[in-house]
């Protein structure tokens, strides 16, 4: 997936079939982003973007190394503190609701870890259920729901 669908690609076809509002996205990293350089003291460097509104390589490196410092720690407390962690848990437990509900199927329970962030179960089902039937279902409750990743 690394060599021939790099997250930009997925986050490109995401951008462009509505699944993530893209200047949201942004806004989302850059507050975080900031929030954790304040926090912690440090300049994990510049997150720069290309024409498109992408991060260049440079700017995920920064962007990985900030939200990696202290084992994800810190980008999680930043993300929580900013509100963006519950909004985001909350949606993916209706999204992986509604697409039970659809399919007819318990894909699992949503658990998150005490740091906020998605257990190994969770992380299976919600790819499970963001995954049935070629993401259809997912597609459809996202835009059932009104929910934009990113916003």
């Amino acid at each position: 997936m690394e060599e021939h669908l790099s997250g930009e690609v997925g986050l490109g076809w995401a951008v462009t079939l509505g699944q993530f509002d893209l200047a949201e996205l942004r806004q989302l990293t850059e507050t975080t982003f900031e929030c954790v350089e304040q926090q912690t003291g440090t300049d994990f460097g510049e997150l720069f973007y290309d024409r498109f509104g992408y991060l260049t390589e440079e700017g995920r490196q920064a962007k990985n190394t900030a939200s990696e410092h202290q084992d994800h720690v810190q980008w999680t407390a930043c993300e929580n503190e900013l509100g963006y962690l519950a909004e985001s848990q909350a949606e993916t437990q209706e999204l992986v609701a509604c697409v039970e509900l659809s399919a007819g199927i318990d894909f699992g329970e949503v658990t998150y870890d005490k740091s906020g962030r998605l257990t190994e179960a969770g992380q299976l089902t919600v790819r499970a259920a963001s995954n049935y039937q070629s993401d259809v279902p997912w597609v459809a409750c996202q835009q059932e729901l009104r929910i934009v990743l990113g916003d």
